[in-house]
């Protein structure tokens, strides 16, 4: 009898906590900021992938916001049926990269990881948003718990709790909760286009030669010594679950350099890697194809330098189209979608810098 009771106890503070750890999750997603539930903002590309089928994509690519603004997964399926993805986040690090990599090939096992290099050459460490844009939507795992451990992050331990419990860093948004925010409970986060974000809009810059002339003087064309640490260990991941690594870089105003170019394509070399070169190929107008004065790519830039990736894929004969896969049916679906939203957005022009 004193045993069935303390059988009894045991479960009943198991159930107890169960309840708890329901509640409190519950209460985090309704606490957290709206960039996190946005479907059309930058931050949902990591808990998107977990929307994918697993081991489905051919191909991921990895970077910053360049990326993500900067090559359309859609396009590519519409001419090819590869399937791909931008798993590119805000002011990503390559030692986020890493992270994101490693997190992704737990689910995925695509034939080819294209790195976007533009944010090797950056000595700035990430800001506490754009780790959190990835962190926060991670899942609970050996990854994540190994990225919040890592000396790079410089995480107090307080710091660890509230990405593994982000209520904790969200908790004053109480006064700001709305009706909405409860709706958030059922959401799912699917990326009909697959990480890239949509934009037709057109900023020029006047100061648009004065940067191609300082770009041909670039001295900060060495990668730094944090990033080549990364960069090996995205090389080891690669190479552990098969996959091959390409390098590459979005053409921006403000990173554009034949410096770099050459930095990129010299360590391409060195390590037996194949650098994609877009700079030399898609031939970008930076008075018609940015969104901000040569920052990001708009719809057309993207569609330069998406075709360039295209060809560069279908070039090593590696993937097999999937349009008439019954499996795939829902790409397909997809592009619809795309196209009629690409047809819906109205381009628009705004003042020059």
């Amino acid at each position: 009898m004193e045993k069935m009771k303390k059988i009894k106890g045991i479960i009943g503070v198991i159930a107890f906590l169960l309840i708890g750890a329901i509640l409190f999750q519950l209460v985090s997603v309704v606490l957290l900021p709206d960039w996190f539930h946005s479907y059309s903002s930058d931050a949902n590309q990591v808990k998107s992938l977990y929307e994918e089928p697993k081991n489905s994509l051919d191909a991921l690519f990895i970077g910053d916001s360049s990326v993500y603004m900067g090559v359309s997964p859609m396009e590519i399926w519409k001419d090819t049926g590869y399937a791909t993805y931008c798993l590119s986040t805000p002011g990503q690090r390559t030692w986020i990269s890493y992270y994101i990599l490693k997190e992704a090939l737990q689910y995925q096992h695509p034939k080819f990881v294209i790195l976007d290099m533009n944010e090797t050459f950056n000595a700035v460490k990430a800001d506490e948003l754009a780790t959190r844009k990835v962190f926060d939507n991670m899942k609970w795992g050996k990854t994540k718990w190994e990225a919040l451990n890592d000396p790079t992050f410089q995480l107090s331990n307080y710091d660890k709790l509230t990405y593994l419990f982000p209520v904790l860093r969200y908790h004053s948004r109480w006064g700001q909760i709305q009706s909405n925010d409860f709706r958030r409970m059922r959401d799912d986060y699917y990326s009909t286009f697959k990480g890239y974000v949509i934009s037709k809009q057109i900023k020029k810059n006047s100061k648009k030669s004065e940067l191609l002339e300082q770009s041909e003087k670039d001295t900060n064309s060495q990668i730094q010594e944090d990033s080549l640490v990364y960069l090996k260990k995205i090389q080891d991941l690669c190479q552990e679950n098969n996959t091959q690594l390409i390098l590459t870089a979005v053409p921006s105003l403000y990173t554009l350099s034949e410096n770099r170019s050459h930095e990129i394509q010299e360590y391409a070399n060195q390590n037996g890697l194949i650098y994609f070169n877009l700079e030399d190929h898609a031939n970008i107008d930076w008075d018609e194809d940015s969104i901000d004065g040569g920052y990001h790519l708009n719809t057309a830039g993207a569609s330069k330098v998406t075709k360039c990736i295209t060809e560069c894929l279908e070039k090593t004969g590696e993937i097999q189209s999937h349009q008439q896969d019954s499996s795939y049916q829902k790409w397909n679906e997809d592009l619809e979608i795309y196209e009629e939203t690409l047809q819906k957005i109205k381009k628009t022009e705004v003042k020059e810098t």
